[in-house]
């Protein structure tokens, strides 16, 4: 099983790094920093939004959670490096959640697997994996950066006619084959 994983939101006040300089997409598209400045924050967000959604795992630096109905082994949705912050289960009717020590579990090769004395455990209404996981910003590889400023560049000439055509995911999904999860 592949577990399904969502994206923790930012602290409040803090915004999230970008994989690309506004003056690199502003010199790339060839227009003024400033006067296009929104536009190219958008463009980039949107980008490493796409990158992700293609790739089918997070690409970018960020913190993920997992929420399951109980102590279920699977493989976490990265191929890229990850740290496991914390595993915590909350028993049936109970609300507050019990973190589980890393006797408890085995994380190798991004599948985690649970002990037998951890699968014993009684009344287990929920269980949730936090993990960080993604290209810290410095170590985005030059393919993905150069995929992001090919969907940037066709959504800004094109903006006119609605974004990418099916060619253009095409191409954006071929210059990311090697980062794409493919699930079975």
């Amino acid at each position: 099983m592949i577990y399904s994983a969502n994206r923790l939101p930012l602290p409040d006040q803090q915004e999230r790094e970008l994989a690309l300089q506004p003056s690199q997409v502003a010199s790339w598209l060839r227009v003024d920093a400033l006067a296009e400045a929104e536009t190219i924050l958008f463009l980039i967000n949107n980008a490493m939004d796409r990158v992700e959604e293609l790739c089918n795992q997070p690409i970018f630096e960020g913190s993920y959670r997992v929420t399951l109905p109980g102590f279920v082994s699977g493989k976490l949705p990265v191929l890229t490096p990850i740290t496991l912050t914390s595993v915590a289960y909350r028993v049936a009717n109970a609300n507050t959640d019990i973190a589980l020590t890393d006797t408890g579990y085995l994380l190798d090769a991004n599948s985690l697997s649970f002990s037998a004395a951890t699968l014993a455990l009684p009344d287990v209404g929920r269980v949730i994996i936090e993990y960080k996981a993604g290209y810290p910003i410095a170590q985005v590889p030059g393919s993905i950066k150069m995929a992001m400023c090919y969907m940037i560049t066709q959504w800004y000439e094109y903006r006119a006619d609605g974004g990418l055509t099916p060619e253009m995911k095409q191409r954006s999904a071929e210059m990311l084959e090697r980062f794409i999860r493919h699930t079975t």
